[in-house]
């Protein structure tokens, strides 16, 4: 967003990258330095998450050419590192005044003081429509997100589908095997039926899925509600993430189904997918 009047003219450029929380960087020339705190103040009425950085440039048009002063400072650092610069390549020559003409930086414009309240007002007015911009271009970008979210959640809700199928008769089978296995190796000894029967349904009782997948299913349903009904999405719908990954990764702990663990490597997948994606989420 920009603004120019016969004055002065300011221009203001709002970036964003992922941030669990909100991080706000305002880069202002140090005539303006002290709009910085109520500038904040502006960002925090429009993002709530995000590391956002937002660069102010500002020129003064009651300048000109003949309004410029030293920076002592500056040349006193330009001319310092150059006696180092010949200190390390053994050059013989002497520093001269065109040397140092080469840095623009040891020139600066006289600038008067801008505490002002139109000056105020403007800058405060082109950061908000920069950010009312970025939100626009956020929202745009939003609705590309969320057909990937859903179609990932769909994803995982077909295979979660399939994976109950399978996990119907995966104690059986469990048990089955459990059974086989101990009567090979027990066959040099007298076994009591019924308490081997007992202890074997025990174990198979361990290896039942159903009622991870079905904590599963109720995260997911959870996650869609989330998304719907909360404006400040982006935090709960990672908690859910959490759950939902604790209990996929139980179920692929529980079964020896080759099937069932193709399924749960698929599903993880597809939460890792959402997680990365989450952050940008406010």
């Amino acid at each position: 967003s920009e603004y120019k009047n016969d004055r002065f003219e300011l221009f203001t450029e709002v970036r964003s990258i992922n941030s669990r929380f909100l991080d706000i960087g305002i880069k202002l020339p140090k005539s303006l330095e002290s709009y910085e705190y109520k500038l904040k103040n502006v960002v925090k009425e429009k993002v709530i998450r995000g590391k956002v950085t937002i660069n102010i440039s500002y020129k003064d048009l009651t300048l000109n050419n003949n309004n410029l002063s030293l920076n002592t400072d500056t040349i006193s650092y330009y001319y310092t590192l150059l006696k180092q610069i010949k200190k390390c390549t053994k050059i013989s020559g002497k520093i001269k005044l065109e040397h140092l003409l080469n840095f623009k930086e040891i020139f600066e414009p006289e600038e008067s003081g801008n505490e002002d309240s139109e000056i105020e007002s403007r800058i405060i007015e082109v950061v908000r429509n920069a950010l009312d911009n970025f939100n626009e271009m956020r929202t745009r970008e939003a609705e590309n997100i969320s057909r990937d979210f859903f179609q990932y959640i769909e994803d995982i809700e077909q295979n979660l589908q399939e994976i109950v199928k399978k996990g119907k008769m995966s104690p059986k089978i469990e048990l089955d095997k459990l059974k086989n296995r101990v009567q090979e190796l027990m066959t040099e000894y007298k076994v009591d039926q019924n308490r081997l029967e007992m202890e074997l349904a025990i174990l198979a009782d361990r290896v039942d899925i159903s009622e991870e997948c079905s904590r599963l299913k109720s995260h997911i349903d959870q996650f869609r509600n989330i998304y719907h009904t909360k404006d400040e999405v982006g935090k709960a719908l990672t908690f859910v993430l959490q759950e939902m990954l604790r209990e996929i990764n139980t179920v692929g702990s529980k079964t020896s189904d080759v099937a069932i663990a193709h399924k749960v490597i698929k599903i993880k997948e597809d939460i890792e997918k959402i997680r990365e994606q989450i952050q940008n989420i406010e």
